[in-house]
This record gives C-alpha cells, sequence and structure tokens, in this order.
C-alpha cells in the first residue's frame, strides 16, 4: 500500500513538472496574444522583440521639417558615397530626391513603428526583413567597408547594429532606404520627373506587393510640401 502511494506520488510529481514545462513553453516562447499580426516567419523570440518595438515607438511622437529630412538625405547619401567611393554613384540629386519623396510616401516625415499591422519603422518604415537581408548580406557581403563604417560611425558601444537603430537614428535608416534601391541597378529617373520617379518608387521600394501606388507617393509628397506653407 505505501508502495503504491509512493508510485502515485511520483506519478503526480512528474504531471507537475510536465505541467510547469509546458506552461513554461507557452508563456516565454510564444509571443503574447496582442492585437497585432508578424510575419509566421518569424521567430517566437523575434515577434517579441518586434512587438516591444511596436509598444515603445508607434504613434507619433515627432514630425521633421522638410530642410531637416532633406539634410538627413544628404548626409546619409554622401557618407555612402564617401566610404564606397566613386565607383557607384549613390549621393546624386536624383537619389536624394527619390529618399525625400519615399519618407514623404511612407511616414509623412514622422519616424515611428508601422502603424496596425507591419514589421517596418523609421523615417523610411523600412520592413524587419529588409533589414535583416540588406546588412547581413548585401551590405554586409558586397559592401564590406560600408558594413564596418556603419558599426563604426552608427552602433552603441557594443558595436552592434539593430533594427531598432533605425528608429533612433533618422541618417541610419536613409542608409538602409538608399542601399535599398542601389539593390535595384536601375537607373534613377531625374529629380525633376516626380511621375517617374514615383513610379520607380512603387516598383522598386513598395513593390508590387505593397499597398501604396506611383498616386499616393505624389499626393503624400505634396500633402507633406503644403503642410509646411
Amino acid at each position: 500500500m505505501a508502495a503504491k502511494r509512493k508510485y502515485d506520488g511520483i506519478k503526480g510529481l512528474g504531471f507537475v513538472m510536465a505541467l510547469a514545462s509546458f506552461a513554461w513553453v507557452f508563456f516565454y516562447l510564444t509571443p503574447p496574444d496582442f492585437d497585432v499580426s508578424f510575419p509566421s516567419s518569424l521567430t517566437p523570440a523575434e515577434q517579441r522583440y518586434l512587438l516591444s518595438l511596436k509598444k515603445k515607438h508607434s504613434g507619433v511622437s515627432r514630425t521633421l521639417t522638410e530642410a531637416e529630412a532633406r539634410s538627413v538625405i544628404k548626409n546619409a547619401c554622401s557618407f555612402i558615397e564617401r566610404v564606397n567611393g566613386t565607383k557607384e554613384i549613390y549621393d546624386t540629386p536624383a537619389a536624394r530626391e527619390l529618399l525625400f519623396g519615399t519618407a514623404c510616401t511612407e511616414s509623412g516625415l514622422r519616424p515611428r513603428f508601422q502603424d496596425k499591422n507591419g514589421t517596418a519603422i523609421g523615417l523610411f518604415q523600412v520592413e524587419y526583413a529588409t533589414f535583416i537581408d540588406l546588412w547581413n548580406r548585401a551590405i554586409k557581403t558586397n559592401h564590406p567597408k560600408l558594413y564596418k563604417e556603419i558599426k563604426k560611425n552608427y552602433a552603441g558601444e557594443d558595436k552592434q547594429i539593430r533594427f531598432e537603430d533605425l528608429q533612433l537614428s533618422d541618417e541610419l535608416c536613409a542608409i538602409f532606404a538608399r542601399m535599398k534601391y542601389a539593390q535595384a541597378k536601375s537607373h534613377i529617373p531625374p529629380a525633376a520627373d516626380l511621375e517617374e520617379q514615383a513610379r520607380y518608387y512603387k516598383k522598386y521600394y513598395n513593390t508590387e506587393l505593397g499597398k501604396a501606388s506611383h498616386k499616393s507617393y505624389l499626393k503624400r509628397r505634396a500633402e507633406v510640401l503644403e503642410r509646411e506653407k
């Protein structure tokens, strides 16, 4: 009888341990159930990280003027050009105007974590997947000098560049936006041709999967400029 009670006690202890293990997996490895949807391809840790950024940086807390945005863009483009040299041209009037229109369209010059669902952040609303691809592949592999200089100039004490840094530094966000366009390997339309720049934005930045259009690019750019009058 005593042996049976001991056996039952062991079974009970095993059940409690199994329940505790399940609770640990559920609460610590499963993202909290908030009214937000992230891609299922992300790991639970990535989803928790992005959720923390959304809670911290969602909503408009600051607005750049046109002059401030253009200064950020100029500094970012000249930084890339200075580091990479003149083999590839990154700092041109066309590129700077395209980035300005992109910032107007994507954030209205109001850096924040993406409204509603999504993973975009900063002045240019760079997607998390885009950041990972650019930083770990395109920049690191194809532009190692730029990779090193970005870490040197924009990283914190631990010398790491994180997704959140694109919200904390508008210039860094502009660098990533410029390098995203650089992947297109296609000539950027002249600065004065806003219609073609808008189509270029839709094709290479927002892409066919995005909700924006070349018309919304022109509309939002005009709205930002009208706001300052």
